[in-house]
């Protein structure tokens, strides 16, 4: 094989390792976020068999069963379903350059520190703790992380929601 030809191969080579993740992320963008109620209607969409929460590890079952317990006032409850779908989430729609596409600059990795943030209240506010509405701990901390994590999971941030795409 020629210099000329061996150039030839090399650049096409490179330009197809280079342009192939550009390629597949054109050609498989990400689902779309859900809302923890698209989530615990469709196990088979859960991008994993299990999912630690607030420092505890749950099965997709176990989980999903969480997410249907009313909780009676407690808002443990409330951001453990937000924090899940959130979580399933980011899983299936994070890509690298969310960071710079974004319309609301920072907001990609706001969203994944308020999910930290969420998981630590979680860790100090176990699941079942009975934490109710008007309490300090939900006013002072769970409920303006549950707020993000709604918009979150609605699409309303960066990511558009998977009705967005069902609906094109």
């Amino acid at each position: 094989m020629n210099t000329r030809r061996r150039i030839l191969v090399l650049a096409v080579l490179a330009l197809l390792l280079l342009g192939l993740s550009t390629a597949l992320a054109l050609a498989c963008p990400p689902p779309g976020t859900g809302t923890p109620g698209y989530w615990k209607n469709h196990p088979g969409a859960w991008p994993m068999e299990q999912i630690t929460i607030g420092g505890v590890t749950y099965t997709k079952t176990e989980a999903i069963e969480k997410m249907n317990t009313s909780g009676k006032g407690d808002k443990t409850y409330t951001l453990f379903s937000a924090l899940v779908a959130a979580e399933l989430n980011w899983v299936l729609n994070w890509q690298p350059n969310d960071a710079t596409n974004c319309p609301i600059p920072g907001t990609t990795f706001r969203i994944r520190n308020i999910m930290w943030q969420a998981n630590g209240w979680l860790t100090e506010n176990p699941l079942g703790s009975n934490v109710g509405g008007s309490s300090d701990a939900w006013q002072g901390g769970g409920e303006w992380k549950y707020k993000w994590l709604d918009a979150y999971n609605r699409g309303l941030l960066c990511v558009p929601s998977r009705d967005d795409f069902e609906n094109d």
